[in-house]
């Protein structure tokens, strides 16, 4: 206590209480205290119960987590107001955790599933979602702020929903997690605010990832993280600035206009690419780029396989990254050889490695990352009955490819470098 004096600071003051909300048996709303203890009765009303939070935590930070750690809170056809009061200061910041699930439309008198109001500020690690038909998972008219920092914001509606609806003043920072959207907008910025992504995804499946759109100055800045669209853009930006100096852009399409709409400045290690699907084949090799857009012309965008997943390898120095897109077949290879006719060793390796070429010549022998970028490259002509040395040793841990390239065609091995 004499420690805690001595900084100014209370016992109560010096962490942020936990508050679980959880419903009983009866269906009905309860709220835990971490520390020990519940909170008010049983009710029926998730707001009665947010209502008590606010007064037990006494405008300080605090912590709510939605449902036991396991199990995710239904609260039905309703939804959550934090109102920062008159003052503003009402509420802390508020962090979120755990899973809730709510079917609020936009008929709702304060509509989102979370409502913001009046200086209210949140950051979130819970996993929250919306499946209305048409509605929104958070919706903020607060001068606060709005921090996505883990879990998944997920909107399952149509066109016209959304997972973060800014209209206010405030501010929208993703610095991790996913924000998606199955239609309509993962993002929108109706406001003079800030949009700000450093990480995590931001997606959509039909519709605008971000989009921007009021008569005043917003702002949209993206550093990091990925922001991608299925059928639809990007980001839409009708006014306001948009700064991409970092992250990945992805958009299906035959130019970098699909993925982007409206005004933009682009540097740093930033990299937008569109997938040209409608006149593209779904099968491609490792390390192509057939029917691919990008910008800056200097970035990389190749053909790779990662986790069984076919998609689009991205770097642009130390911005790298991995685009998934159901329903492409990437073949790192074109093996008409039999096994027996070539064969590397030892796998896995901590740097050596002979390659038996049994009769075949070998004429090029290629190793390729996970993202099908080339590592390293020997040229040779080998008599046949003999034996390729290769050393590796300077690639870091990880799963290779090694192609070789034989007068009678090619063949791909599969290398572990320990």
């Amino acid at each position: 206590m004499i420690l805690l004096a001595f900084f100014g600071l209370s016992m109560s003051s010096a962490y942020a209480t936990t508050y679980i909300i959880t419903k009983n048996v009866s269906n009905q709303f309860v709220v835990a205290i971490e520390d020990g203890g519940t909170l008010g009765s049983p009710s029926a009303s998730i707001q009665i119960k947010i209502n008590e939070i606010k007064v037990s935590a006494k405008g300080k930070p605090c912590t709510i987590q939605f449902g036991n750690g396991i199990n995710t809170l239904d609260i039905d056809m309703f939804n959550i107001v934090f109102n920062g009061g008159t003052s503003g200061v009402e509420w802390g910041l508020i962090t979120l955790t755990g899973k809730l699930t709510s079917e609020v439309p936009n008929a709702a008198i304060d509509p989102g599933l979370i409502y913001l109001t009046n200086g209210a500020s949140i950051s979130s690690e819970a996993d929250i979602t919306n499946t209305a038909n048409v509605g929104q998972n958070i919706f903020n008219v607060s001068t606060g702020t709005v921090t996505i920092s883990g879990g998944t914001i997920k909107s399952s509606g149509v066109a016209g929903s959304s997972a973060v609806f800014n209209l206010s003043t405030g501010v929208i920072n993703i610095t991790g997690g996913t924000v998606s959207a199955e239609g309509g907008y993962a993002i929108i910025n109706n406001s003079t605010g800030q949009i700000n992504i450093s990480s995590g995804t931001v997606s959509t499946t039909t519709g605008i990832a971000i989009y921007s759109h009021y008569t005043g100055t917003g702002a949209i800045t993206i550093s990091g993280g990925t922001v991608s669209a299925t059928n639809g853009r990007a980001v839409e930006n009708a006014c306001g600035t948009l700064t991409i100096n970092g992250g990945i852009l992805f958009a299906y399409g035959t130019a970098i206009t699909d993925v982007i709409d409206g005004e933009y400045t682009q540097s740093g290690n930033a990299v937008i690419v569109a997938w040209n699907e409608e006149e593209g084949t779904n099968t491609y090799t490792a390390g192509a780029s057939d029917d691919i857009f990008k910008l800056p012309a200097t970035a990389t965008a190749v053909w790779a396989k990662k986790g069984g997943n076919g998609g689009i390898a991205v770097a642009n120095g130390e911005n790298t990254g991995f685009i998934p897109i159901a329903g492409v077949t990437i073949e790192v290879g074109i093996s008409e050889i039999s096994s027996e006719q070539i064969q590397v060793y030892p796998n896995p390796t901590t740097g050596g490695l002979r390659i038996e070429n049994g009769e075949l010549r070998i004429e090029n022998v290629e190793v390729f990352d996970v993202f099908g970028r080339k590592q390293k490259a020997e040229s040779r002509k080998q008599k046949a009955e003999g034996t390729v040395l290769m050393d590796i040793s300077e690639l870091t841990v990880g799963i290779y490819f090694v192609k070789i390239t034989t007068e009678t065609g090619e063949v791909v091995r599969k290398v572990v470098k320990n």
